[in-house]
């Protein structure tokens, strides 16, 4: 039977109807999924940038510390090296790429932390991001990452017309300073020695030294040499050097017994030679009272002494040529003087004071000039002085002209800054007394003589060691940390979340 034509239409409707369902449906569906897809894409893309501008960052960092190792900041394109505590932070931007823009930007200053300055690094990374500022469609997520793309999280300022993922770390920084004394002399060209002997002791152990000296009783045997370039002229004289002896190139030698003389045992070994010769360096003569080794090795860094600079300190005395007193600060805030001279006639004395009784103190003395003191006593450094001078001209001084009556070599440093290129420059110690400090001065011609009993480590251009001057390496001294601080050690790193 066939059906009325009314209720055909109705059917076809219906059906025109549910199919028109079933799309708005599937276009809801679709639409949903495309937005879902949509935002998931930007997330991802966003959450990549995201990555990028923490990378950036932590490469900020990065530089920084590179940087702070090598002291390089003006060569590496910083305005200047970070100022003293409390002054503004150096800063600097790098690009880290140009196609979609990744930069950092990296605040260096420091920071006192338990009286040691300590370096203290921001480093903002951003990445711009290509797209909307929409940080995400998931509100808790981007307030518990404080992600913005409109906003530098930093300073809350407009990233302007771009959005921009940026992200901080902060770190902190403590600085390493290693001692440049590793052995008892250190040259970069010629050693020549008549008389005298070489030994070491260790002022910081009771069975190496009495109440912190040198004792001859209880001697040790790591007084080493290095000489970088021999020049084929280097003659230790026959003097007796308790430890090893290397130089640039050469044949090497190989003492295993030890001498009879002052107190030794009797030898039990030979001497052997070997290795190829360089004509370019020859090894050095005089040397058959080495207790260690006599051998070719590569040269030993040395390190140019290089002038302060300081931008503060005391505006008096402007020289010091007459008795005075200088007071000294604390390990965080050294008490710093710069004076054209120190020139101490007969019965005039310079005292390096404490900042308050008991308390370790701190003094730098810069002198741009020469630096001399030839009267016994003229310079007297009270128990826990810690005094570093840094000279410029020439230095000329008697053995017992220091009282350092910490009785510590690492109290009493000297260092003689690189004079300018043709320049020539000496260092003097005489006398008959006990000189205890250490000299670094890889520009200068040294020279100690008469019977001085040299207590500390030295560092020279060229040595003359004569007249029965002794060298005793205080093996506290490669321990100290009395050097510039030429490495750092990361003491907390943290992604600043402001």
């Amino acid at each position: 039977m066939n059906r009325p034509p009314i209720i055909c239409a109705r059917q076809s409707g219906s059906a025109v109807l549910a199919a028109l369902g079933i799309l708005a449906v599937t276009l809801v569906m679709v639409s949903v999924a495309l937005t879902q897809a949509r935002h998931r894409f930007q997330t991802s893309h966003y959450s990549s940038r995201w990555s990028q501008a923490e990378q950036a960052a932590e490469a900020g960092a990065e530089l920084a510390l590179m940087t702070a190792q090598r002291s390089s900041w003006t060569a590496d394109g910083w305005p200047s090296a970070p100022g003293e505590v409390g002054a503004p932070a150096v800063e600097q931007t790098f690009t880290l790429s140009t196609d979609l823009p990744v930069s950092v930007t990296v605040a260096v200053d420091q920071v006192a932390i338990n009286s040691v300055i300590w370096l203290r690094i921001r480093s903002r990374g951003k990445a711009d991001v290509s797209g909307g500022a929409v940080a995400g469609i998931d509100p808790q997520d981007v307030r518990l990452r404080k992600l913005s793309l409109r906003y530098d999280r930093a300073d809350g300022t407009s990233v302007g017309a771009s959005p921009r993922t940026t992200r901080t770390v902060a770190i902190l920084a403590e600085p390493v300073a290693k001692s440049p004394y590793k052995m008892a002399l250190l040259m970069n060209q010629k050693l020549v020695m008549s008389g005298g002997s070489v030994d070491s002791f260790d002022s910081s152990d009771p069975t190496k030294s009495t109440t912190g000296l040198y004792d001859i009783a209880k001697r040790q045997t790591n007084g080493d040499v290095a000489i970088n370039d021999t020049q084929g002229v280097s003659d230790l004289g026959g003097a007796y050097v308790y430890g090893d002896v290397t130089y640039a190139g050469g044949t090497t030698f190989s003492r295993m017994s030890v001498s009879t003389a002052e107190g030794f045992s009797s030898p039990t070994g030979t001497l052997s030679e070997g290795g190829a010769s360089d004509p370019s360096s020859t090894a050095p003569t005089g040397t058959a009272n080495v207790q260690g080794t006599v051998s070719s090795a590569s040269p030993t860094p040395v390190v140019p002494v290089l002038a302060p600079t300081w931008t503060a300190f005391n505006a008096t005395p402007t020289a010091i040529c007459n008795s005075m007193s200088l007071t000294g600060g604390t390990k965080s805030a050294p008490a710093r003087y710069k004076v054209s001279s120190v020139s101490l006639p007969v019965g005039k004395r310079l005292t390096m004071c404490s900042h308050a009784t008991g308390a370790e103190s701190y003094i730098e003395v810069w002198v741009t000039g020469n630096f001399t003191a030839t009267d016994i006593g003229s310079i007297q450094h009270e128990p826990g002085v810690h005094v570093i001078y840094h000279v410029e001209g020439d230095v000329t001084v008697n053995a017992s002209s220091f009282a350092n009556q910490s009785n510590t070599a690492a109290n009493n440093v000297i260092n003689v800054i690189n004079p300018a290129e043709g320049v020539s420059q000496t260092v003097n110690v005489s006398g008959s007394g006990a000189f205890i400090g250490a000299i670094n001065a890889p520009g200068a011609a040294v020279t100690v003589s008469d019977s001085t009993s040299f207590s500390g480590g030295l560092i020279g251009k060229t040595m003359n060691i004569c007249n029965g001057a002794s060298i005793h390496y205080d093996e506290a001294l490669g321990r100290a940390g009395i050097g510039p601080a030429d490495r750092y050690r990361v003491g907390s790193w943290v992604e600043a979340v402001r």
